[in-house]
């Protein structure tokens, strides 16, 4: 994991401008930034490469066995997860 994140630190500003949140699940590295979700491959940990945007105001994501919660400035979002490195919304709260 730590290998992970000292690769990652490397490559954001590549892909973000500003990251905020992070999470990782099954070596899918899942980051939030001013576009969205990042989804990467973190397969290799030396190659981490960027392979879908979600766009969501998200700026945090908490991945879960079933689900992905993403939290957002008064809004919940939760995701299932899909093939080639998706994410289905499967319901908003807005508070």
């Amino acid at each position: 994991m730590l290998q992970i994140l000292t690769l990652l630190l490397n490559i954001l500003p590549t892909f973000c401008l500003v990251p905020y949140g992070l999470g990782i699940k099954n070596h899918i590295l899942y980051v939030c930034n001013d576009s969205g979700i990042n989804v990467f491959d973190a397969q290799n940990p030396n190659e981490i490469v960027l392979q879908n945007t979600i766009e969501t105001t998200s700026k945090d994501v908490i991945p879960l066995s079933s689900h992905l919660i993403a939290v957002g400035e008064n809004v919940i979002h939760q995701y299932n997860y899909t093939d080639n490195f998706g994410l289905e919304l499967i319901s908003t709260l807005q508070f």
